[in-house]
């Protein structure tokens, strides 16, 4: 009902005028994100006039940019929405993706684990939806929910809503059963299967859709038993790494339903994104991500439904609905913890390894250096200047060290020099107690310092299984290397951190050199060129597929000198995702693709690469 009445009211002119106006007052804050949620589209209009309003006005980003965003990184754009489809029906392949993929928009499918590739399973509803179009039954039709009379449409559609609805409410058992009852009733038997293959579903996964769990049979998680739906939580996510092993946990529950107790088992089993359906927009500074609120949109909605629905999702209106529909004790105390540990980060941990790391960047003049700390840099860029002014002798450089140094809680023994920072980490060279072991790096990913032990595990987990993609698109070119939780040397205070060998000597960024220089210094060195062509040609190539690894930092791609010969190595293991790019970092990837595009193609007609 209340769906039928924003539909009526969005499009009388006079509301869309003031719709219109709601649109140019809403606020831009990157704290704010809107989730969609769609079900079936089954049609392509006016599906595709949506995304062409979500094209023209807002930024539709990816499941990776929010993690990023919640987990410390770069802030989401303003006007910020993210695309998630539920129950992965077979037309989000045959429909919805292939337009999806017109606007270059990422977005999230949530499966029914249980479902792909099965023979039995489908969902009630459909059941009771196509039983009631396809029956020939007239007379009445007596079941629990009433007594309906068949005769006419309208009668038929009144007794499909009623029934529906009564169905619905069971308890799950009891749903299943009275939908067979009412099938055999009618006399409509089951119909064809409609979620997606597995096939289908790595088929999209590798075209950049992020795939998410959304239980195994799709039961109504307040209708089992609690330690059904822990089950049902647990094991489809199982299903899921076993299919697609790697992926993002991301979560969504059936109908939206879930209990504090659901999202704790949710949080222990490593979920990172969970989604309800309860309305409303999601503030990034606040939220609880187990208990994430969408928005819910009709592929069948006209543009002027979509646009209410997304006005109705501001941050004004998100203070009004927490006062009708009110956090419960356990959600406001997690929420509480999240704006803790920000602070924390923020405040404490990060101004630590500024100014940990001030003795390591360039000198400058006192008057430019008060510029930078008044104009808009960072809160970490700021600390790292004021206190490259203040300690500018070695001797309070050094007792500054000193202080921030603390090794006592590092498990990895050894003595701990401060080498490096680059634009995520900190880098640390760790040279071994036991005698005769090699010195290793570590680094430690800054913008994880200080996070509490859950997150922690997460972002440690999403590192290693990037590492490990990288290293099955380009091998033994990925420096190998271990991904770890602990208590690090900055005082302390809780990190993710990477351990490599250690490379000692002069290390080269290949992609630093004009193409003369390069074309000479390759010239004597054809096993190395014949390295970095076919680096070339695997990065273009998953490039095609969205993908692009991190190549942007000076020293992210080195050849390293050593006695047995140069060799070429990746020694940091970012990923692009380009469909989820800003305009900016996208545009110089770009540049960088075309560079390898001519340096593969100038390769091979001086290295005999393999095709």
């Amino acid at each position: 009902m209340a769906r039928t009445l924003l539909r009526r009211a969005a499009e009388n002119p006079l509301l869309a005028r003031a719709v219109s106006g709601l649109e140019r007052l809403d606020g831009k804050s990157p704290r704010l994100l809107r989730v969609l949620t769609y079900h079936r589209v089954d049609e392509g209009e006016p599906f595709a006039r949506q995304l062409e309003h979500l094209a023209a006005r807002y930024r539709v980003v990816s499941v990776a940019e929010v993690l990023n965003a919640l987990d410390g990184g770069e802030a989401l754009p303003p006007l910020s929405v993210l695309l998630t489809f539920d129950d992965a029906y077979t037309s989000f392949a045959r429909v919805a993706w292939p337009i999806l993929a017109r606007h270059a928009f990422p977005a999230a499918l949530f499966v029914p684990t249980a479902f792909p590739d099965s023979a039995s399973e489908r969902f009630w509803w459909d059941r009771v939806d196509q039983a009631f179009a396809a029956t020939a039954r007239r007379d009445e039709l007596v079941a629990p929910a009433g007594r309906f009379p068949l005769a006419t449409p309208e009668q038929r559609a009144a007794a499909h809503a009623a029934v529906k609805r009564w169905i619905k409410d069971r308890p799950h058992r009891e749903t299943l059963a009275a939908t067979d009852a009412l099938c055999a009733e009618l006399g409509v038997p089951g119909g064809a299967h409609e979620v997606l293959g597995w096939a289908e579903l790595r088929r999209l996964a590798a075209e950049g859709v992020t795939l998410g769990a959304h239980t195994r049979t799709h039961p109504r998680l307040d209708r089992i038993a609690p330690e059904e739906a822990r089950a049902e939580l647990r094991e489809s996510l199982r299903d899921l790494e076993r299919e697609l092993p790697g992926l993002a946990r991301v979560f969504a529950y059936p109908d939206g339903r879930f209990s504090d107790d659901l999202v704790e088992c949710a949080r222990a089993a490593g979920v990172e994104l969970a989604f309800t359906t309860r309305p409303g927009a999601v503030d990034l500074a606040r939220c609880d991500r187990l208990r994430l609120r969408r928005i819910h949109v009709d592929a069948r909605d006209s543009v002027a439904v979509l646009r209410a629905k997304l006005v109705l999702g501001a941050a004004r209106w998100n203070r009004v609905r927490r006062l009708f529909d009110p956090p419960t004790s356990a959600e406001r105390a997690s929420e509480r913890a999240g704006r803790a540990e920000r602070r924390r980060v923020q405040f404490v941990a990060r101004p630590l390894d500024a100014a940990l790391t001030a003795r390591l960047r360039p000198r400058e003049a006192l008057l430019p250096a008060l510029r930078r700390v008044a104009g808009r840099a960072s809160n970490y860029e700021r600390v790292g200047v004021l206190v490259r002014q203040a300690a500018r002798t070695p001797a309070l450089e050094a007792r500054l060290a000193r202080a921030l140094l603390d090794t006592a809680h590092l498990s990895l023994r050894g003595r701990v020099e401060l080498l490096a920072y680059g634009s995520g980490t900190t880098v640390f060279r760790l040279e071994p107690e036991r005698p005769g072991a090699a010195p290793r790096v570590l680094k430690i990913y800054r913008r994880t310092i200080g996070r509490d032990a859950h997150g922690l595990a997460r972002i440690a987990r999403r590192h290693r299984e990037r590492h490990l993609h990288l290293r099955q698109r380009f091998g033994a070119l990925v420096h190998p290397a271990e991904f770890l939780v602990l208590h690090g040397p900055l005082r302390g205070q809780p990190a993710v951190a990477c351990t490599q060998e250690f490379l000692p000597g002069r290390l080269l960024d290949p992609l630093a050199l004009g193409p003369g220089e390069l074309a000479g210094y390759l010239a004597s060195r054809p096993a190395l060129a014949h390295a970095l062509g076919e680096f070339a040609r695997r990065a273009l190539a998953w490039r095609a597929r969205g993908l692009f690894p991190d190549l942007l930092g000076q020293g992210n791609l080195v050849v390293a000198e050593r006695p047995e010969g140069a060799r070429l190595l990746l020694i940091d293991y970012g990923v692009f995702d380009l469909r989820a790019l800003a305009p900016g970092p996208r545009a110089r990837l770009d540049a960088l693709a075309e560079r390898l595009h001519d340096l593969a193609t100038r390769l091979e007609e001086h290295v005999a690469l393999p095709r």
